[in-house]
């Protein structure tokens, strides 16, 4: 990963390296990098095309010479590299399921928060620490790679955690047509109102991921 910094402007390109490897082949590096930017950031903007012409070298560091793409052309092998070893040492949450069943018969799940990599963790009816409400995103679920890590961080920072499973997501069954979509708050906030009914002077804050993230900001426009 390469990360360029130019006054409040940072870029991680990860997918966007992987772009550029594949159209570099046909266009030639400065080419495809240009396009990726392009497609990614908007780079005919001024702000983007100062970033660029800012950081030319670090961007040119990137080739597709590199001994390990003479056996690994494309990164396959590199990616399942990768998620074996998110596999391997990733941190491994357990949870209690409880299923709500919305008023139009659609279902959902509250993942409350038991063990981290085997030992519990306490503070689910201690109202001294605010509820975390973690939201997935599309296809998504409470055990999804991305949402292994952050449980163990927010417990160290003495916060509870929660994870809301949408409808037809994570093993919940789907029990209507609707399926999960960052259109609807309903469910959200069914989960949230949930849970003050059970702690009603406890904090509750929230974090989406991807769709999840996207929910969540419609959810607090709506709120207000």
């Amino acid at each position: 990963m390469t990360t360029i910094r130019a006054g409040t402007y940072q870029l991680h390109f990860c997918l966007q390296a992987g772009m550029a490897h594949c159209f570099s082949r046909e266009l030639g590096h400065a080419k495809a990098v240009n396009l990726v930017l392009h497609f990614f950031y908007h780079s005919d903007s001024m702000q983007m095309q100062t970033l660029v012409d800012t950081n030319k070298d670090i961007l040119m560091e990137y080739n597709s010479s590199s001994l390990l793409n003479i056996f690994d052309r494309w990164g396959s092998l590199q990616m399942l590299y990768t998620l074996k070893m998110r596999d391997w040492f990733s941190i491994k949450p357990n949870y209690e399921r409880e299923l709500l069943v919305l008023s139009d018969g659609g279902t959902v799940a509250i993942d409350w928060l038991q063990s981290i990599n085997g030992k519990d963790v306490e503070g689910r009816d201690d109202i001294s620490k605010p509820i975390v409400i973690l939201q997935h995103g599309l296809c998504g679920h409470t055990y999804s790679h991305y949402m292994r890590g952050i449980p163990g961080e927010l417990v160290k920072g003495g916060f509870y955690v929660v994870s809301f499973v949408a409808r037809a997501c994570g093993g919940v069954g789907m029990t209507t047509p609707e399926t999960f979509t960052a259109a609807r708050t309903s469910d959200f906030r069914t989960v949230v109102n949930t849970i003050k009914s059970k702690y009603p002077n406890r904090k509750i804050c929230a974090i989406g991921f991807s769709l999840g993230a996207g929910l969540l900001l419609k959810y607090l426009g709506e709120e207000g």
